[in-house]
Formats: C-alpha cells, structure tokens, sequence
C-alpha cells in the first residue's frame, strides 16, 4: 500500500523547474505583478498546485492575445 499523496503545492526552486524558467525569471514576474499567487509556511514560499495551472493558463491566453503560437502546426 504505497500509494503517495498528491502534491498539493511546490516550492518556488521546484516550480521553476517544472516551468521550465529561472528563478531570477520568476521573481521579476512577481516584482511585476505577474507571477503566480504564492503563499509562505514559516519562512517558506511556495505556489500552490492550482495557482500554478491558474497561472500558465493566463500565460497562454496572454501569449494568444498578443499574436504568439499557441502550438505547433505539423
């Protein structure tokens, strides 16, 4: 019965890397009002799970918006 639990939040290293920026990348977004919504346990931050897919949804309708690719055309 090893049946893990869901990861309901990352941290701010692990979501980068799962967003494929850097953190330096991500901590802009945030001065600028535009990174995803995070919260802190003790001294850490983290996104939660949903906030991350909020987040990369508004950069996708954002990309859209402004004329960018939103896929590849084979």
């Amino acid at each position: 019965m090893g049946t893990e639990a869901p990861q309901l939040a990352y941290a701010i290293r692990e979501f980068c890397r799962s967003a494929r920026i850097s953190a330096s990348f991500f901590y802009r977004l945030c001065r600028e009002g535009q990174g995803p919504t995070t919260f802190k346990v003790g001294r850490r931050r983290y996104v939660g799970v949903e906030a991350a897919r909020a987040w990369l949804e508004r950069r996708e309708e954002l990309t859209a918006e402004v004329g960018g690719r939103t896929g590849r055309q084979a």
